[in-house]
């Protein structure tokens, strides 16, 4: 019976001395300042956590344009800083109204509303200092009239066929006014581009067009 109770003892001994032993190798293995660390970490809750991820930096506001320090080919802006900027263009991207401010151009092609042209040009740009009026088709007695105050040229194409026009934003084509020709006119800032398509040789090289320059009587001059 003695015999029984010195081994149990000595058993517990020998597990007591492993444990030891293994406690001093993982000491011996882990670096203190992980210990530290292990020792000091927190369990965060959400909100804490959210608070500690890094802050992305606030996009800076759109800069706004001053409308009134428009000039015929640069807009100016204010910017968030205090700062002022300027984009600066090669060409007019505005035109004066009749009352003096500066308005941006459009040169798109829309649907006529001057009630003055219609139905002889159905067509129209949409906002620029002068206007261009273009008929539906390319046999109609005025092709193209351009109009600037008190002034006005208007042309077409001598003999041309039926061709309807087709738009594309700035531009309207007649396809077809002659046998392998076709007519594209293009609104620009500064007026109206023709340009004259031969899609494959016929032997005509020469077209003509008839024209017409018209004066208007300013308003209230008979």
């Amino acid at each position: 019976m003695l015999k029984y109770i010195l081994g149990q003892k000595y058993a517990k001994v020998k597990q007591l001395t492993a444990l030891v032993i293994v406690f001093t190798l993982l000491l011996n293995t882990v670096p203190l300042a992980a210990l530290n660390n292990m020792a000091s970490a927190e369990t965060l809750t959400p909100s804490q956590a959210q608070a500690e991820q890094p802050q992305l930096p606030q996009q800076p506001a759109d800069p706004v344009e001053l409308v009134n320090e428009r000039t015929e080919n640069a807009k100016i802006y204010q910017n968030e800083d205090g700062t002022r900027s300027a984009k600066v263009y090669s060409q007019s991207i505005h035109y004066q109204d009749d009352f003096g401010q500066f308005q941006d151009i459009d040169n798109n092609i829309i649907d006529s509303n001057d009630s003055s042209e219609t139905p002889a040009f159905k067509y129209q740009n949409k906002a620029n200092r002068f206007k261009a009026f273009f008929a539906q088709k390319a046999s109609a007695p005025n092709l193209v009239k351009v109009k600037k105050d008190n002034y006005a040229l208007s042309f077409s194409p001598v003999n041309a066929s039926n061709a309807e026009g087709v738009i594309s934003e700035n531009k309207i084509t007649y396809s077809g006014v002659y046998d392998q020709v076709d007519l594209k006119y293009s609104v620009i800032s500064s007026g109206v581009k023709e340009e004259i398509i031969i899609n494959s040789y016929t032997g005509q090289n020469i077209f003509s067009f008839e024209g017409y320059q018209g004066v208007r009587a300013p308003s209230g001059v008979k």
